[in-house]
């Protein structure tokens, strides 16, 4: 019975790393600046995989538990016996596992620092897009400010010549 739930309990973990392992960081990032976490994703993110990855999260979580508890309870049959012998397989088995574990945690530091160094690249490559989009969306503004400028200036030069032109005549017809 005791290597049963052990199996189980095996399969657990390791489902239970996988899916911890798939599911996306709690942090708004990028989304939060133009008021994306309240789209209808951001409302309705418990009916998609993110919610079932952490509705089974829950779950494998809760049996983790459970079977360590339940296999903790169970009396281990080479202890009752006394036998220096019996015991050094569970030696032997708690260090393979020790090893497995750290092997698991090393592998998953490794990817998750791997995974935050893309994120961060391709933050930083959307923010560089955005500036350069909003430097070239400024420089096409100040180049028509500027056109707008210099016809009003050129078109209120034409009306002071055509001004002047008139007051000429009109002085030239009064000497007459």
């Amino acid at each position: 019975m005791k290597i049963f739930l052990t199996i189980i309990f095996l399969v657990v973990c390791v489902a239970l790393t996988a899916i911890v392992l798939m599911q996306e960081g709690k942090a708004a990032g990028l989304g939060s600046i133009g008021g994306l976490g309240d789209t209808y994703w951001g409302k309705n993110k418990s009916k998609s995989m993110e919610g079932t990855l952490v509705r089974v999260t829950k779950l494998l979580a809760a049996a983790f538990l459970i079977l360590a508890l339940g296999l903790n309870m169970i009396p281990d049959r080479s202890a009752s016996n006394g036998t220096a012998a019996a015991t050094e397989p569970a030696t032997e088995a708690a260090a393979v596992m020790t090893e497995a574990e750290a092997a698991a945690q090393t592998e998953a530091e490794a990817v998750m620092t791997e995974a935050e160094a893309a994120v961060q690249t391709e933050a930083e490559a959307v923010m560089t897009e955005a500036e350069a989009a909003v430097q070239t969306e400024a420089e096409a503004a100040m180049t028509e400010a500027e056109a707008a400028a210099q016809t009003e200036a050129e078109a209120a030069a034409a009306e002071a010549a055509a001004q002047t032109e008139a007051e000429s005549e009109t002085e030239a017809e009064t000497e007459n």
